[in-house]
């Protein structure tokens, strides 16, 4: 059995992964290098965490993301993670941290509540007035996400076909067949479609369903001196609570604390250029105007920006794309961490060893 795979993000990859251990044979083609820097899973970190609102399928799912990377890390004989645990903070009694403490307590995970004054001591960079308390979490933390890709490629690189710098141009995934940019069409047994942000370019379609990439300014900070210690000590931080909905990654594995918010997302086209307009570092700096202490003292040192495909209900699309196809699609800004147990679902249900509608419920956080 030969499987084609268009896409060489972490869900591309991670379903090479998948297929390649399961001792099939694997091509993937990919429009750029591999790992490509442009793609949407492209960063020095992503965020792993079990706290999700009221999202109980996508909560109770994490149980096997964690098994996912366990199963990768054993087979690459090395980790690129960091169990930094995590914290999301609250400012109203109805809030997303408050609903993720519940849901974790229903499912039996492990969580506690922090008051104002253990978060003020325990991460003395955060502001703590007006504050109601926080979500702390020991479980999840920070992906090193392009050693992650990195450590793919070089695993994949002797047990599967990789066609780095190779666009395609058009997908048939009743008949299984690729088209290239050359007009060359190669045919398989199976198919998957894993392109990411530009998984539209292929079907046009998904703009119909709702699902559109969106572009994304992430900014990365030199804290002030006397925070940087506990800065390297912190949790990864889910939630700064308002209307910012901001997060934050701790100055882990020698990289600099990293800062995110969604008001800056818009939609956007993925071939547009990368470069950072004048001003969007800082502007995604000064959303933590209020939650930083001594937050004039921070320096902006690189700002990024970033494209990946969402759905409007930020549910991932998993399913059957013709009679030898299927779509893998909509990580709507929190599918990283869910890689590799996608590609050990995925794997199974090409295979026949899963049925196609329980791998989509599941992907889909359905399963509660």
């Amino acid at each position: 059995m030969h499987i084609g795979i268009v896409g060489g993000g972490i869900f591309g990859l991670s379903a090479a992964w998948g297929l390649a251990r399961a001792g099939r044979r694997v091509s993937l083609f990919e429009q750029g290098p591999l790992p490509n820097p442009l793609a949407a899973s492209f960063d020095r970190h992503r965020l792993t965490r079990h706290a999700y609102g009221e999202a109980a399928g996508y909560a109770r799912a994490m149980a096997e993301a964690d098994a996912g990377w366990e199963a990768l890390w054993a087979d690459l004989g090395e980790r690129h993670g960091v169990a930094c645990g995590t914290l999301a903070l609250s400012y109203r009694a109805d809030d997303w941290a408050v609903r993720s403490l519940a849901c974790l307590g229903r499912l039996g995970r492990q969580a506690s509540w922090l008051s104002p004054a253990a978060i003020g001591e325990r991460f003395p960079f955060l502001r703590t007035d007006g504050l109601a308390g926080g979500l702390f979490a020991p479980s999840g933390g920070v992906l090193l996400a392009d050693r992650i890709l990195q450590a793919l490629v070089a695993w994949l690189a002797p047990r599967a076909r990789l066609h780095a710098a190779c666009r395609v141009v058009a997908i048939d995934g009743e008949r299984g067949r690729l088209t290239l940019a050359d007009n060359e069409v190669r045919e398989f047994n199976a198919l998957l479609l894993a392109a990411g942000p530009w998984a539209g370019k292929l079907l046009p379609g998904l703009a119909g369903e709702g699902i559109r990439p969106v572009r994304q300014v992430v900014a990365y900070v030199a804290p002030p001196a006397r925070f940087a210690q506990a800065w390297r000590q912190a949790p990864a931080l889910l939630d700064i609570g308002g209307p910012a909905d901001g997060y934050g990654v701790p100055a882990v594995a020698g990289t600099p604390p990293k800062l995110g918010a969604t008001p800056p997302r818009r939609p956007g086209d993925p071939d547009d250029e990368r470069t950072p307009a004048p001003g969007e570092g800082e502007a995604v700096l000064a959303l933590y105007r209020d939650w930083l202490a001594d937050w004039a003292d921070y320096r902006l040192l690189e700002a990024r920006v970033c494209y990946y495909m969402r759905a409007e209900d930020e549910q991932f699309r998993l399913r059957p794309l013709g009679a030898r196809g299927w779509l893998m699609t909509a990580d709507s800004g929190h599918g990283f961490k869910f890689g590799p147990a996608l590609g050990l679902r995925l794997a199974r249900a090409m295979l026949g060893e899963a049925p196609a509608e329980t791998t989509r419920r599941w992907a889909a956080g359905e399963l509660v």
